[in-house]
């Protein structure tokens, strides 16, 4: 009755909208002390590896809504015809 289809998990595998705040990413406790080259690299770093992060996991929602839409409207031609 209460059944549930996780259809992002189902198509890439894992849920792309799982872990995705900023202590998932890692970058909540990033320093903004970039007075040095140390720690001016290690906050770039911490960000560059969120945003491939975020991107990856858009990527798997365009792809996830793309397979969505186009199921949708194979059934509206379906029932066309």
């Amino acid at each position: 009755a209460n059944d549930v289809i996780d259809l992002a998990t189902a198509v890439t595998g894992t849920n792309p909208f799982d872990d995705i705040d900023a202590t998932a990413l890692g970058v909540d406790t990033v320093s903004t002390n970039v007075t040095d080259n140390a720690n001016a690299l290690t906050t770039i770093t911490a960000i560059d590896t969120a945003i491939a992060t975020v991107s990856e996991r858009r990527a798997a929602i365009g792809a996830l809504t793309n397979r969505l839409d186009s199921t949708g409207q194979n059934l509206m031609n379906s029932i066309e015809n």
